[in-house]
C-alpha cells in the first residue's frame, strides 16, 4: 500500500508497487551513516552541517528536522539484508518471489505506527470549538509486516556503526521546563512568528538558575541565528508561581484577603 511519499532516497516505480533508488537523494542518506558511524560526528552536528551547506531536506523547507537523522539511522529500509535474512521475515507467500541471486534487500515495515484521530472540544472566549487530534504510537514488533524493497547501496558496516553509535542515546528530558505553563504558548517571535521556547541557565558562581524565552530557531538551526538577533527575554513564571504557591499554602491569609475585598 503506497503512501504519499517513499522514504527519502527512494522513489516509486510507475506502478507504485515498489521503490527504486534515487541516486541524488541517497547520497545525503549515505553521508549521514558515514558521518555518524565512520567519522564519529553527532547527529546534531550532521544535521547542522546539512543546513549550512544547503542540502535539501526530506520534506521541503530550509532545515533538516531535528528528529530525522535518528529516524533514518534506525530505519531498516536503508540497511542491506541478505536473501536469507529477508526470507525469514516475509510471509510464506512472499518468500518464493524473492530472488536468491539478488545481492541485497532493504526492509520497509508496514503496520508499524498506526495513527488514531479523535475530535475533541475546546472551550474558549468565543464558545466551544472542535478540533482534531492525532496520536501516533508504535505497535509491538510482532505485528509489523516486512516488505522487501531494493537495497539502498549503503555499506552495511556504516549502517551498523551508526546504529551502534546512537544505541545508548535517550530522549532529552523536559522535566526542567515542566512548570512553564502560565504563558500557554502565547509569546511568539516578532520576526519569524515561531512560538517562543524556554531556556534555563545555571550560574556556577552563585548556583542560581536563570530562565529566559528565546526563538526556537536559535537552537534548532544553529548557524541561522537570525531572529531578533538571538536576544533572550527574561521569564517571570517561576517568580509568579512561587507567589501563587505561597498563597495557596496559607488558607488563613487567603480568607483574610477575601474578607477585606468583600468589605471594600
Amino acid at each position: 500500500m503506497a503512501g504519499s511519499h517513499p522514504p527519502y532516497g527512494f522513489q516509486y516505480i510507475d506502478a507504485r508497487e515498489n521503490y527504486v533508488v534515487d541516486p541524488e537523494k541517497m547520497i545525503a542518506i549515505e553521508r549521514i551513516f558515514r558521518m555518524v558511524g565512520a567519522e564519529g560526528h553527532t547527529m546534531n552536528a550532521t544535521r547542522l552541517a546539512f543546513n549550512c551547506e544547503g542540502v535539501r531536506p526530506p520534506f521541503g523547507g530550509r532545515f533538516w528536522p531535528p528528529k530525522y537523522i535518528r529516524e533514518a539511522i534506525k530505519d531498516d529500509v536503508y540497511r542491506s539484508h541478505t536473501y536469507e535474512e529477508v526470507a525469514v521475515l516475509v510471509s510464506e507467500e512472499m518468500a518464493p518471489r524473492l530472488d536468491p541471486e539478488k545481492k541485497r534487500y532493504g526492509v520497509w515495515w508496514f503496520n508499524r505506527r498506526p495513527y488514531v484521530t479523535n475530535q475533541v472540544s475546546v472551550s474558549g472566549p468565543e464558545g466551544r470549538n472542535y478540533r482534531r487530534t492525532t496520536k501516533v504510537f508504535d505497535k509491538p514488533r510482532s505485528g509489523w509486516i516486512a516488505v522487501p524493497v531494493p537495497g539502498s547501496g549503503i555499506p552495511r558496516a556504516d549502517v551498523d556503526a551508526a546504529c551502534q553509535a546512537i544505541k545508548d542515546n535517550g530522549r532529552q528530558s523536559e522535566s526542567g521546563d515542566r512548570y512553564w505553563k502560565l504563558s500557554c504558548g502565547v509569546l511568539h517571535c516578532g520576526k519569524c512568528g515561531c512560538r517562543m521556547t524556554v531556556h534555563a541557565t545555571l550560574d556556577s558562581r552563585n548556583g542560581r538558575r536563570y530562565r529566559y524565552y528565546r526563538c526556537p530557531k536559535r537552537g534548532s538551526h544553529g548557524v541561522h541565528k537570525v531572529c531578533i538577533n538571538g536576544k533572550h527575554y527574561q521569564a517571570a513564571e517561576a517568580a509568579v508561581w512561587s507567589l501563587l504557591s505561597s498563597l495557596l499554602k496559607d488558607p488563613e491569609r487567603l480568607r483574610r484577603r477575601l474578607v477585606e475585598m468583600i468589605e471594600q
